[in-house]
Order: C-alpha cells, then structure tokens, then sequence
C-alpha cells in the first residue's frame, strides 16, 4: 500500500535527516517537502496525504491555525526541541498525533509512525511527563467548573492527606487534633465538594488539579 508522507520544513539538516530515516518506515512510500505553508495548502487540496511530518522552521502556529482543522484525517508528526514549550503546548491543542524530540529524529521517528498506525498517539520519551500535565490540564479546563475557594487551608491540607489513604486517626495524628475533629472536616468535605464518598473527594482533587498547585 502506497503511503504518501509530505514534510514541512526550511531546515537543511531536518530535511535530510527525513529523507535517509523515513524510508526505513516504508519501503513503498511518496516522499516530499515543502518550504511553506501556501505551497503545501495546493497540495493537500488536490492529494490526499496519510502523515505530515513537520518542525517549527515553517511556523507552527500559523499552519495549526490554518490547516489543521481542515484536514483531520492528517496524522501530524511535530519535530521539535524539547526547550520550546510554546511549540509543544499548541501540539496538544491541536491533537497532533506525535511530537518528536530533534535529538531523537533517527530513533523515534519509525516508533512514531508505528505507534501512531496502531492508533497511539507518540511523544518521545523525554517528554511524556510534561504531556501527560499538559493533556491533564487541558481537559479538566474544558470540564471543571467547580473551585478550591470554596474549602479552607485546613480543609484543603486534610485533603490531601486523604488522598494519601490516611485514616481519620491517621490525619488526627498527624496534625494534632482528635479523630472526631478530623471526621467533622471529611463531611464539611463531603458537603462543600458535593462528593457522595472518598472517590468524589478524589475525583474533586483530580478536577482541580490539586496535586500539582498545593
């Protein structure tokens, strides 16, 4: 099966790098590079292309901004360096299928493209604990409405220390208050989160991404 992979690049050095790595991906695949974003539109508009790999020497914000959206079916591939967070954030925005460290080009560009066959999305290694955040991130923005001002300090340091699994007797303990004091706060908890059971009071730490702000 004849896959046609494009490239979008100014970059010398990138552009050779794909040319000797990708035929390792295929043994039959179409191959070309574009230098700009306008050239590339004529193209995607009269061909049909199955993956796009491209690094930040064309402009990636102007090419999510006017392509991606149009062409959905594209599985983009975004080479990058692991410095440039702003490149990285709108990957994730846009739901590229795999972002790929410059450093990493020869080893992770023919996992990338397996990966991403197989319909899993790719991040070089490096970078997965900063996707994982990100992506976390991003969905809780779209879904949670609900707010940690509604919990005090002491509220907010017992349930953190819930999400540790610790007993009320445990918590009592730890902070120097009885275990009835501790069970009076789990149902303030319970009430201002409108959580039914210890899973909502986790789901509501997840939700506001407690773990990471405190």
């Amino acid at each position: 099966m004849m896959r046609r992979i494009v490239t979008l690049s100014k970059n010398t050095d990138s552009i050779l790098l794909f040319e000797r790595t990708l035929p390792q991906v295929y043994e039959n695949h179409y191959l070309k590079n574009f230098e700009n974003v306008a050239v590339l539109l004529k193209f995607l508009k009269l061909n049909t292309v199955h993956f796009l790999i491209m690094d930040e020497s064309t402009g990636v914000n102007q090419f999510f901004l006017k392509v991606r959206k149009s062409y959905p079916h594209i599985r983009i591939i975004l080479v990058t360096e692991q410095s440039n967070l702003d490149c990285i954030n709108l990957s994730i925005e846009y739901k590229v299928a795999g972002v790929v460290l410059n450093s990493k080009i020869g080893s992770d560009l023919n996992k990338s493209i397996d990966q991403i066959n197989s319909g899993t999305p790719f991040f070089s290694e490096d970078l997965n604990a900063f996707i994982l955040n990100k992506i976390t991130q991003h969905r809780l923005k779209d879904t949670d409405n609900s707010s940690l001002e509604i919990l005090t300090k002491r509220e907010i340091e017992i349930l953190l220390l819930i999400l540790e699994e610790l007993t009320n007797y445990e918590i009592a303990k730890k902070l120097f208050v009885s275990p009835r004091t501790i069970d009076t706060h789990r149902r303030n908890l319970l009430q201002k989160t409108k959580a039914k059971n210890t899973v909502g009071l986790v789901k509501f730490a997840f939700k506001n991404n407690l773990i990471s702000k405190y």
